[in-house]
This record gives structure tokens, sequence and C-alpha cells, in this order.
């Protein structure tokens, strides 16, 4: 082609232009076409839309471009807003942001490239058309459940990939589940997906957004997830007051299975102690989930018992106005990341052990010599921080932010032995540490890497397994020799200096081994492309403070 069509919906077209707004496989594939975010969007709202021709390609840039918002719309477009609603839209709310910035590269070898640096959007199209109609036996792949293209989930473990099945308040559980006619409830899609779930081959359940009226029990090896990772409360599970039990549960876990991406709350009215998530010797990953107890009687966040939850993780989630967070027996999960806001009695209580000999199975809140733990902010609690009910057993719960910078404070607030040292506060660095940003050379985190301190090299970085941000909050003072080790990077090393209540920083810019295995193919030449070589250090745990490790506890 010697021209093409650039259109504001996400797309480029070639031979024509095109206005549609409607995205379907039906609307994409009718012309040869480019989608990188084939949507309903609104470049009158914000952000540019541009092109540049280089040596090797031409670029086409959409940077912070909105959705179309028809709840703008005067009323006298009533008809309009009725349209929208009927293919399933709904109005933003108030002070919503949903820009999405990406970028199409077409080289003259004939290689198209699609960039993407930040989505904000659920129901898109990308993909390429040659403009002959829909593809015989064509079938849809959603690429929001695909964790990363090497298998990886958030968590870092690797996960396989099963069938999707599709939930929307607008859908029927008299369709098929499929993207475009989805199922109308959870429990009938746990049901139906269910059946063909297994360890080897899970389900993923894609929730539209919405409200959902119904208390949620997983069928095994089932993954939930709501529409909007960057909005939880779009998504919501809240049963009516009638279809709780008292002692009952919101969402009952079973083996294998993972809560992401959405809210649980309570209504108004509900029973006394009931709870949002209940995991009963069961795995379930709660990963960037909002429990709402809207301040119910005795309501808990979650409850996790018996040692077969052990692997269960809760991370980046928020539990609030309830009466206990997390209630755990039996169990040696992790919880990390969370903030804990508005908390009636107890944050984290663990109860005692009911084994008769042996050492007692009590969670990881925090341990600054395991990666990925600790870093829970604690908020407005009345009662105990952490009440521990083992008194032969020391609880973890190093590296997190209690809310204070006074350790006698943090003290006072629990209950049992506790280890809380080093802990984050506003108050500073009160010892040495070092954080390290790690960034592949298109400016995306690298996870999973391995963190060594010549001078201390058993001490291993506390991180979200998300960001690229390592942490050592307690080294030694003097010369630091830091060594990255990560799959398909060559071994990098940087040297820094601390010095007492000083944080130090380093940035790891790393590029691939030459000949190494990557996700797909891509040009190694220049070009254009968000970021630059601009490396920013998130520094999520600002104001750290170090105590010396070594067994300190609080006791009431």
């Amino acid at each position: 082609y010697s021209a093409f069509y650039i259109g504001s919906n996400g797309y480029v077209t070639f031979g024509s232009g095109d206005g549609n707004f409607e995205e379907s496989p039906a609307s994409h594939f009718d012309l040869p076409r480019i989608s990188a975010l084939f949507d309903d969007l609104d470049p009158s709202l914000g952000g540019a839309v541009s092109w540049k021709q280089l040596a090797d390609r031409v670029v086409v840039t959409f940077q912070n471009i909105p959705e179309f918002d028809f709840g703008r719309l005067a009323e006298s477009d009533a008809a309009f807003k009725a349209f929208f609603i009927e293919h399933g839209h709904q109005p933003k709310g108030a002070g919503e942001e949903n820009a999405s910035s990406f970028q199409i590269q077409m080289f003259f070898s004939g290689a198209v490239t699609i960039t993407y640096l930040d989505v904000d959007s659920s129901d898109s199209i990308a993909g390429l058309s040659a403009g002959a109609g829909v593809p015989p036996g064509f079938s849809e792949t959603d690429f929001s459940l695909l964790d990363s293209c090497t298998g990886v989930g958030a968590g870092g473990e690797a996960e396989a990939e099963g069938r999707v099945f599709y939930v929307s308040p607008r859908g029927s559980d008299g369709d098929d589940g499929s993207f475009r006619t989805p199922w109308r409830t959870i429990n009938f899609a746990m049901a139906q997906a269910g059946a063909g779930a297994t360890a080897a081959n899970p389900a993923a359940l894609q929730l539209a957004e919405g409200v959902y009226a119904e208390t949620v029990v997983f069928s095994p090896h089932i993954r939930l997830r709501g529409a909007r990772p960057r909005n939880p409360s779009a998504t919501v599970v809240q049963p009516a007051a009638g279809q709780l039990q008292s002692g009952g549960a919101a969402v009952t876990a079973a083996q294998n299975t993972a809560l992401r991406d959405l809210a649980v709350r309570l209504p108004a009215g509900a029973p006394a102690n009931v709870r949002l998530v209940r995991i009963d010797n069961a795995r379930m990953d709660v990963e960037n989930v909002e429990l709402d107890g809207n301040f119910a009687s005795g309501a808990t966040g979650i409850e996790i018992t018996g040692l077969a939850s052990s692997d269960s993780r809760i991370s980046r989630s928020v539990i609030k106005q309830v009466g206990n967070g997390i209630r755990v027996q039996e169990s040696t999960l992790n919880i990390s990341g969370n903030l804990f806001n508005r908390i009636q009695d107890t944050a984290i209580f663990v109860r005692r052990s009911t084994k008769s000999a042996g050492t007692p199975a009590t969670p990881n809140l925090g341990d600054v010599t395991q990666a990925r733990t600790g870093a829970n902010t604690f908020r407005d609690v009345e009662g105990a921080l952490v009440d521990n009910d083992n008194p032969s057993q020391i609880l973890m719960a190093e590296a997190n932010d209690w809310g204070s910078d006074d350790f006698d404070a943090i003290s006072a607030q629990m209950n049992g032995p506790v280890d809380v040292a080093p802990f984050f506060t506003k108050a500073g660095i009160l010892s040495s540490a070092i954080v390290c940003s790690v960034r592949d050379a298109d400016n995306k985190a690298v996870t999973g890497a391995t963190i060594k301190l010549a001078a201390q090299p058993n001490l291993v970085p506390s991180t979200d397994g998300v960001s690229g941000v390592y942490l050592f909050p307690a080294v030694s003072d003097g010369m630091h020799s830091v060594t990255i080790i990560a799959a398909n990077f060559p071994e990098t090393t940087k040297n820094i200096e601390v010095k007492g209540g000083e944080l130090g920083s380093l940035v790891f810019r790393l590029r691939p081994e030459a000949g190494g295995p990557g996700c797909a193919a891509q040009s190694t030449g220049g070009g254009v492309h968000f970021g630059g070589d601009l490396a920013v250090l998130v520094l999520a745990l600002a104001g750290l403070a170090v105590r010396p490790r070594g067994g300190w506890r609080g006791n009431r």
C-alpha cells in the first residue's frame, strides 16, 4: 500500500477510511486493517493522535486517548444514550479516568509491531485483517486473561491456559458463555466451566462490569476475574441480605482457584458474623480485590483454615469496614501488599493451632529474608493490629506499615509473640537501605530476578513481584556491589555506597542476551517508542524505618 488511513477509534485501515466505533469481529475484518485498540475512543476529550515516517517504518501513536462517554450527551440525545446501553455500554463514573496509550509501527519490510504503554479498556479488539470478512473457523482470544506471553501469572508461578468463559449482568444462562453471548450468573458459569476444568487445564471466568447479586461457591480449578484491573470496584459481587446466613460466606473457595480484580461487598442489613471470603483447606489466590464489610456486625474479610490452604496468597487487596480483617488457623499462607482500613476489632487474628505436637502453622506477614512478603498497610484499626494466639510460635510480620513511627506504640497493638521490626514509617530511614528498579529495554518491569549483595550474600530483597522494585531494608554502611541475575538477560553488576540513614537507589536497564529467547520477534533497530530511556523508580516503600533484627516482639 502507498497510503493508509488513521481511524480515531484505535485502528489503521488501507484502501479507504473507516469511522466504525462499534468493535466486533465483523467490523474488524470488513477492511484491510490493523486494530491496536479498536474501541469507541474519543480524542476530542483529551490526548493526541499522531504519525511519523522514519527511514524504515511509519509510526502511528495514540497517546492518552479516552473512551467515548455517552454520559456526557445532552438529555435531548436520550435515544442515542439508549442505543449505547442496549449494546452493553455504561456511562463513566464521576472523575473516572480511562485513557489508553498505544502505538502501531508499520515496517517497510512488512512487519507490524503493536506496543501498549497503558490500556484502560475492557472490550476492545486487537489484530490484523486482510479485509475479506471473518475467516472460517475464527476463534477469539481474550488477551486480558493471558498473564504474559510466557504463561507466568502475576504471582510469579506458571499457570496453565484453559478455556475462557464470559459472564455479564446483561447475559443469559440460556446462552453459551462466549464473548458475544455471555452467561448471566456466576454460579451457573461455575457449574458449566467446572465440569471440564482440571489442575492441568483450569478454566477462567471473565466478568463484565456490573453488580452480581449472588453468593459465589467456587468449583475447583476456576479463576474468576473482574473487568477492570485498575478499578476493581467496577465489578461487584454483592449478595442480597436474604441470601446470606450468620456464619456463612459471600464467596467460598475451592481447590486451585483465584479471585482477582473485583470487589466483594456485604449489603445493608446483612446478618451477623458473615465472611466475605472463606478458604477452608483449599488453595486460592486473592489478588487486587476490594473486600468491603459495610460495617456489618462481626463481619470478617477473609477466613482461612487448614494446612491445605498454605499455598494460598492474599495480595494487593483492600480489606475495609469489617470487624476482623483476616482470621487464620493452621495455615502458612502469604499475606502481603494489602491495605487494612477502618477495622472495628482485630486486623489479623491467628487462632491457636489445634495440633497436639509440632510447630504451629502460622501465616507469613513479612520476612525481610524472603522476597514478595510484607508491605501490608494498616490504618484506623480499633483493636489489635495482630493477635497471635500461639504463644510458642513467633509470627513473622516484618516490613509492614503499621501507621506509626513509634515501636512501643506498635507493640502495644500486638497480642502474643509478633516480630514487627524492621517496619515502615513516615519519619525517614533509621538505617541504611538499598532499593533497585530493574527494567528491560522497553522500560517494562523485570520480575523474578535474583539480586545479590557481595558484602551480604545471604540477604534477600523484598519485592511485590509486579513492579520490578527490589528492596534491601537493612544493609551495612559502606560500598556495596549489587548483581542482577535474570532469565534471558546477561548478569549485570553496579556499585553503590550508602551511609547511616541513607536510602541508596540503583536503576538497572537490562538488554536481552544476543540470540536469547523472547516472546515474539522484534526489530533491533531504533524507532519511536513510549518511555524512551526513562526509568521510573517507584518508591512505594518511601518512608522506611529499619530497626535491628533479632526477634523483637510486641506483647500485651
